[in-house]
């Protein structure tokens, strides 16, 4: 085999960070937080972008001040669909969720 074909088939980085994920068996885990993230970041950016307070937001989702930062910052607790939505109603977007064939 020649120098060329061996430099192709080897990456120098190593491995994907997807095939490391799934070696560790945390791949959907990773992939779910991640996602919860940046819908959480999202909506926080929006709050401050139409300049509604954290407590006139927990207000308009009908929920309190603690549960509100709980949503913003999906680390600490699991946020459900349904209140994701209530906090992207009450900053004017829309939930969207969105399924895609696993590639195997």
């Amino acid at each position: 085999m020649s120098k060329k074909a061996t430099a192709e088939k080897v990456s120098p980085l190593g491995q994907s960070l997807d095939d490391f994920l799934g070696e560790q068996g945390i791949a959907d885990a990773v992939r779910v937080e991640a996602q919860l993230r940046v819908m959480a970041w999202m909506i926080e950016e929006r709050r401050k972008q139409i300049g509604l307070t954290k407590a006139a937001l927990a207000k308009q989702m009908q929920t309190s001040r603690s549960h509100l930062d709980r949503i913003l910052h999906p680390e600490t607790a699991t946020v459900t669909v349904e209140v994701l939505d209530r906090a992207a109603r009450a900053v004017g977007l829309r939930l969207k969720l969105d399924l895609e064939p696993i590639a195997v």
